[in-house]
């Protein structure tokens, strides 16, 4: 199948590593089948896992945890960024890791590290768990099992086969928003690979669907799953996913930092926990922020870490018998889709790697309406003196990545400690 699409290269170094990690990615999927299987009582009390944790010989290999017994403090971004080689383990060193970094949209990305079969866990595994939670079985019966759409600047289109031999291949594929015929290009992934799920950001799902042979191709031929994930899927967008796509919309909840953590049910609608290697507690101010620990992950471990995401729980049961708590919703996770005179469609999200490109440490972009948008940085101590010279590059960036027409204003000010909503709209005419 894949010969018709040859953009979609296999890297081969990381195949023979997964195939290393088959026999450990197959324990992985096991126990998570006998745990969703165990229902409610699987679910252990998060302190409880963290004091028998801290208990082991995994905790004293990392530095920031060895000697903790109880009591354990919060940690988050920041913590990593000041303090991240103290939480990688002792026993990775001369062992492969693998990288991953945050993607912008809430902060200055950060890296984190990940062992060989957690690595490959979040990478061929959580689309099958999604998929069991939703019902949708028959796309394991499909030889592209997953193709995940992007608009990221970073990296380009990818295959990955499932070392267990079990799925179908899974695919990213790279869009580019401001070339001619870049978003168009996923119709023609969609006719000659025909994945049984299609993933994508609800930003990006608003922009395949402005684009006609798209949408008539999602239309036409439905994939057995969409999935919607990394913001927050409004109700108009849901509407008009389900009106124009005959397939049924699961959403995920994930990080960077942890994979996949919970997906929708079909049976009640809200998410359930997805990795038996995660607790969730709630906590910070308003005592409604997820505060995650992750014991799947050896080479740098994070515990009661937070989040900075809002969950609504229930205390209600699910007639699936999920174990852990149940997810009503995510809260404040909104990235809106920036719509622009003539219905055209653009994703900001085209743009989270400014703080990679240019020497800024902060930056907001807001639709201001139909025909403009305005970027707001602030330049690193270093480039203060040269600020003329980057807010003349950063316009340049952002002309050539925007629909033709849109005018570009771009100020610098300093943003301090405060949180920013990266991308945000004051257009009513625009949502995700």
């Amino acid at each position: 199948m894949l010969a018709t699409r040859p953009e979609f290269a296999f890297d081969l170094g990381e195949h023979l590593e997964s195939l290393n990690a088959r026999d450990a990615l197959g324990k992985r999927w096991g126990r998570y089948l006998r745990w969703r299987a165990e229902g409610p009582s699987a679910y252990a009390d998060p302190s409880q896992r963290l004091a028998d944790w801290l208990q082991s010989e995994a905790a004293r290999e990392v530095p920031a945890y060895a000697g903790a017994a109880s009591g354990l403090g919060l940690i988050d971004k920041g913590t990593i960024r000041r303090r991240g080689s103290e939480f990688v383990s002792r026993a990775s060193a001369g062992q492969t890791v693998w990288r991953r970094s945050t993607s912008g949209t809430t902060g200055a990305p950060v890296t984190f590290l990940f062992d060989r079969d957690r690595h490959f866990e979040q990478l061929i595994l959580a689309v099958p768990k999604i998929v069991v939670r939703a019902g949708a079985v028959a796309a394991f019966r499909r030889s592209t099992l997953c193709l995940h759409v992007t608009d990221t600047q970073v990296g380009g289109n990818s295959a990955f086969a499932d070392p267990l031999d079990r799925f179908g291949t899974m695919l990213r594929g790279r869009i580019d928003q401001a070339k001619p015929g870049g978003v168009a290009r996923v119709a023609e992934w969609l006719r000659d690979l025909r994945p049984g799920v299609v993933t994508a950001r609800p930003e990006i799902f608003a922009v395949m669907l402005a684009e006609p042979a798209v949408a008539r191709e999602l239309e036409t031929h439905p994939p057995d799953l969409l999935v919607s994930s990394g913001s927050e899927l409004s109700a108009g967008l849901r509407v008009r996913l389900a009106e124009q796509v005959a397939a049924p919309i699961a959403i995920a909840y994930g990080l960077c930092e942890f994979g996949v953590v919970a997906s929708s049910c079909p049976v009640c609608g809200h998410l359930h926990l997805d990795d038996p290697n995660i607790a969730l507690e709630l906590g910070g101010p308003t005592n409604d922020e997820a505060i995650l620990s992750g014991f799947g992950n050896a080479a740098m471990p994070l515990l009661r870490y937070r989040t900075g995401d809002r969950l609504q729980l229930t205390q209600e049961r699910c007639e699936s018998g999920a174990p852990g708590p149940t997810i009503v919703r995510v809260v404040g996770r909104v990235v809106p889709a920036f719509r622009f005179a003539g219905g055209r469609v653009f994703s900001p999200t085209h743009f989270t790697s400014l703080l990679d490109l240019f020497p800024i440490r902060e930056y907001q972009l807001t639709q201001v309406d139909l025909d403009s948008v305005e970027l707001r940085v602030e330049p690193r101590a270093g480039a203060a003196a040269e600020v003329h010279g980057l807010l003349g590059d950063l316009r340049s960036h952002l002309e050539a990545g925007l629909p033709g027409g849109v005018a570009v204003e771009v100020r610098s000010m300093h943003f301090g400690d405060q949180k920013v909503a990266r991308f945000r709209t004051l257009c009513s005419e625009s949502s995700p």
